[in-house]
């Protein structure tokens, strides 16, 4: 969060966050840690940062097992700043 305090420039944060924001970026397995993904979603807002979304397929990480025990997240992810989002609209 400091990051985001120490400049008003435009800015892009994308990557694995190991981390899933809501149910629904995730399915199979353990239900999400509602703590941890309301912890997430905090900072984010803190950050004042927007999820630019994303294309198909929408989980990109998987456990690799049986049908069964299967395990599939969306974690890799896209943030922007407002100043950034202006600069480039069309981005997603």
């Amino acid at each position: 969060m400091q990051v985001a305090k120490l400049h008003k420039l435009p800015w892009l944060l994308l990557g694995d966050f190991n981390e899933v924001l809501c149910g629904e970026d995730k399915l199979g397995g353990r239900q999400i840690n509602l703590s941890r993904a309301l912890d997430f979603k905090e900072c984010l807002d803190n950050c004042n940062l927007l999820d630019l979304g994303f294309y198909e397929p929408k989980f990109i990480w998987t456990n690799s097992r049986q049908i069964s025990n299967l395990i599939l997240e969306h974690i890799d992810r896209c943030f922007a700043n407002p100043d950034w989002r202006l600069l480039f609209p069309e981005a997603s």
